[in-house]
């Protein structure tokens, strides 16, 4: 297999050719796949209490990132959501801020 852009790792893809045939679903029985599609479905708009913040969560670069505009300046932030599991089982993740660990959770309906 060849290709001339970045994106999913070749064996993924393979993988998921050998998967079909065999009757099952790529995405589950495939890691990358089931993480990738995890990611997707955490992505979003949230909002907490009553709407007093509302963020974004946006996969960027292989992380989800929290992204945040001030409704002051209208500057935008972007910060990494490392998760807790790197298998995207749970939605446990954490910032680092000052070099602390912030725990986070993101809470889906």
């Amino acid at each position: 297999m060849i290709g001339n852009c970045s994106g999913m790792d070749y064996s993924t893809i393979a993988e998921s050719i050998f998967a079909l045939p065999m009757g099952k679903e790529p995405a589950n029985v495939i890691p990358a796949l089931a993480i990738r599609e995890r990611m997707q479905r955490l992505t979003g708009s949230y909002e907490v209490y009553r709407g007093l913040e509302k963020l974004k969560v946006v996969s960027r670069g292989g992380l989800l990132h929290l992204e945040v505009t001030s409704p002051r300046t209208g500057k935008t932030n972007l910060t990494p959501l490392i998760p807790k599991d790197p298998t995207l089982a749970s939605t446990n993740f954490y910032t680092v801020r000052n070099g602390l660990e912030i725990s986070r959770r993101i809470c889906t309906p």
